[in-house]
């Protein structure tokens, strides 16, 4: 009897548990970031959808952060170009979606920074500074882009 005890105890003891964990600083906008990325916009989007499967087969898709699974692209239209683009462009971003944090297609406006390109899309980073832009007006930190572009942008 007291081996089978043991037995259930190291059993317990050595069986892996699964754990998931995400924590990500809050975005910050600055001017090192601003500098860096190489388009800038503010825009709603249009709509997402999954990969198919020739496009989730396609080696210009880097695996990052998860599986091919997770990815959605996003269309979004430019309704304020800072940095890159023009007003009316439609920008795919790529975007692993695997921590829940999907791009709402409900007309909530976006700040997209930090984006890396890759052939004809961009990817948004997991724990990137694309965010809603009222977070960046809520702590002042759109101020940063005005700062640098000016009131309008380009």
């Amino acid at each position: 009897m007291r081996l089978i005890g043991y037995f259930i105890v190291l059993l317990w003891v050595f069986t892996p548990l699964t754990a998931h964990a995400l924590s990500c600083a809050p975005p910050v906008l600055d001017k090192e970031l601003v500098k860096s990325s190489s388009i800038i916009f503010e825009g709603t989007v249009q709509k997402s959808r999954a990969l198919n499967m020739l496009e989730k087969t396609k080696r210009f898709i880097k695996k990052r952060g998860g599986d091919k699974s997770n990815l959605l692209m996003y269309e979004f239209i430019v309704t304020r170009a800072w940095k890159g683009v023009k007003i009316g462009d439609i920008v795919k971003v790529l975007r692993n979606t695997y921590w829940g944090d999907e791009f709402r297609v409900d007309g909530t406006i976006y700040l997209a920074i930090g984006l890396e390109k890759e052939h004809d899309y961009y990817r948004a980073h997991l724990c990137g500074a694309t965010n809603a832009l009222q977070y960046y007006k809520n702590n002042r930190q759109i101020n940063v882009l005005k700062g640098i572009f000016g009131e309008e942008g380009n």
